[in-house]
């Protein structure tokens, strides 16, 4: 089955046109190639020029270590996430998943554009990153992830999954992070989003820094009510993430 992944539909409408497809989109839409990871075969992603503008996925994609392991990278903009990311990507052969480099040549630069389409994008992204996790491979989520519920939520996707986790939490004094956001723009473009003032005031009070209780690696508390498990608090957050625990 096709997936008109292009097909042009009003920001409202865009949660439930995913939705509508949630169970057919074939894995190799997300990451082409990935199917004969899946299949227990690891590939290799050689230097070379993207042609049509979507991620690249340099390095080795392999399970790696005895046990496969779930990073998350946290903090806002301009922190060098995406620097450590790279990082951990070379060094131990897991699979980035950054989704600028996905919004960008899929929806545009302005952030007034979005709508709910990363949330959209960021659920098939944690599917993908689930089914990699459950075949024995290690994945590099480079997400931010603002609150203590999504962080707790991909946790305990990582459990599910029979992976480790490890959070990496990335920080810097303000007027240096907005600074580093600034020359990222007007260096690469083709790597981030134009940020104003405002938009920097907003996502400094809306990120909620991890606890001494994440930090830390101790035992999740229960998710919020209505939810029953993290895994169904993840899948009503991210639109296009379905109930993995069932």
């Amino acid at each position: 089955m096709s997936y008109p992944l292009f097909r042009a539909v009003a920001p409202e409408e865009f949660a439930a046109y995913h939705l509508q497809y949630n169970d057919s989109i074939p894995l190799v839409v997300i990451v082409p190639g990935l199917a004969a990871f899946l299949g227990g075969i690891a590939f290799r992603a050689g230097p070379h020029q993207p042609d049509s503008g979507l991620p690249s996925t340099a390095g080795k994609v392999m399970p790696v270590g005895p046990r496969q392991r779930l990073h998350l990278t946290v903090g806002l903009p301009g922190v060098g996430k995406t620097t450590l990311a790279r990082e951990l990507e070379r060094a131990g052969g897991a699979l980035r998943l950054t989704p600028d480099e996905w919004m960008l040549p899929l929806f545009g630069v302005h952030w007034a554009d979005f709508g709910g389409k990363r949330d959209v994008l960021e659920g098939r992204l944690i599917w993908v990153a689930h089914r990699v996790l459950r075949v024995g491979g290690s994945v590099i989520l480079d997400f931010g992830c603002w609150s203590s519920e999504e962080r707790w939520a991909l946790r305990a996707i990582a459990d599910l999954a029979g992976a480790d986790f490890e959070m990496h939490y990335v920080t810097l004094p303000e007027d240096e992070r907005r600074e580093r956001a600034a020359a990222r723009w007007r260096e690469a473009p083709e790597e981030t989003f134009e940020m104003t003032l405002d938009d920097h005031e907003r996502f400094r009070t809306s990120f909620t820094p991890p606890t001494n209780d994440e930090l830390h690696g101790c035992s999740p508390p229960p998710p919020p009510p209505p939810f029953d498990s993290w895994p169904a608090w993840a899948s009503d957050r991210w639109p296009t993430l379905p109930r993995l625990d069932m």
